[in-house]
């Protein structure tokens, strides 16, 4: 490429070289060169300016004036673009089925509001009550004879025990009226006998019907029963009662008897003086000499009345009388015995 371009521009100035010498020469005359006189001389003609310049003009125009190209500067190689994995055509959903317009109902008739029921409340299971042989059984180990020397003379029955042998019984108070009260004595169940030491009597007007609490020594209290009182009130007209007691012993032997009745009335006891306020209740179960002390019981085993004497008289059959157990209750209070 650079020689092209040495030999072009040495071409030019030959040119131009040239044709400076021709201009310089356009002034010169021209001496003719003698010739012989046969030979006819051309004849110059005065054009000759003109035709150099056509000449160099057309030798001009035959050297191609070789144009310098400008230097290509390099594009920049592209980057590769990655290929474009075409992505497939989305599966039309399917439009959706349109849903019928639901035709309005009637509006629901507004029921009445249930009014709550109250809970039933249920009652405790009744404790089903004890026949009278199992009532017996349990409260007859709490009763017990009083004798005087060698005979029983009346019953009497645990009410409390305390400490870690003393026992405390009620009796009536004439079962116990004797001036030598070092002969009374009692005997429990399985035992032998054991002297008894009066703690306690009340007399009234009549100082035979009242009543008297004792206490003795036992070594196991363990072993024996306590008899309760009944709920405050007493029992009622008509309930049924058990009389337990060592009556007629001398007649028939040393052992308990037991006898059954209802309450036929309650009252305050006459015999025990206008001014007395003292309970009694009348029944109609036995009771004879020696129940005197003894405890009347409900069908629970619980204490209603103390047995004090019975009906004498002419004409008079089965009927006897007991201090309610709510007097002997407000009595103990009255001499600041627990029970």
């Amino acid at each position: 490429m650079a020689m092209s371009i040495l030999h072009s521009a040495w071409a030019r100035g030959a040119l131009l070289l040239s044709f400076v010498l021709l201009l310089a020469c356009q002034g010169t005359e021209l001496v003719p060169t003698p010739v012989p006189t046969d030979t006819p001389v051309p004849t110059i003609t005065p054009d000759i300016v003109a035709t150099v310049d056509a000449r160099v003009s057309r030798m001009l125009g035959e050297v191609a004036t070789v144009t310098p190209q400008p230097t290509t500067t390099p594009r920049p190689t592209a980057t590769p673009q990655p290929m474009v994995t075409p992505q497939p055509e989305p599966t039309p959903q399917p439009s959706p089925t349109p849903q019928p317009t639901a035709t309005p109902q009637g509006q629901p008739t507004p029921q009445p509001t249930a009014t709550p029921q109250p809970t039933p409340t249920v009652a405790p299971a009744a404790t089903p009550t004890p026949t009278l042989a199992q009532v017996i059984e349990r409260t007859k180990l709490a009763v017990v004879p009083i004798g005087y020397h060698t005979r029983i003379i009346g019953t009497g029955f645990i009410f409390k025990t305390e400490g870690k042998e003393r026992v405390g019984l009620i009796t009536n108070a004439h079962v116990v009226d004797f001036p030598d009260q070092w002969a009374l004595w009692t005997v429990f169940p399985d035992d032998e006998k054991r002297r008894l030491q009066v703690v306690g009597v009340r007399a009234g007007n009549s100082d035979i019907d009242h009543l008297a609490v004792l206490e003795v020594r036992h070594p196991d209290i363990a072993t024996l029963s306590v008899l309760e009182f009944a709920p405050e009130g007493g029992p009622s007209l008509g309930d049924s009662v058990t009389a337990l007691g060592y009556p007629l012993t001398s007649a028939f032997g040393e052992e308990m008897t037991i006898t059954s009745g209802i309450i036929s009335t309650k009252h305050n006891c006459p015999w025990l003086g206008e001014d007395e306020e003292v309970e009694c209740l009348k029944t109609d179960a036995a009771i004879n000499p020696g129940n005197s002390g003894g405890p009347l019981i409900n069908r629970y085993g619980e204490v209603v009345g103390v047995n004090t004497r019975k009906g004498i008289g002419f004409r008079v059959d089965s009927f006897g009388f007991a201090i309610s157990s709510d007097f002997v209750r407000l009595w103990l209070a009255d001499r600041l015995i627990d029970y």
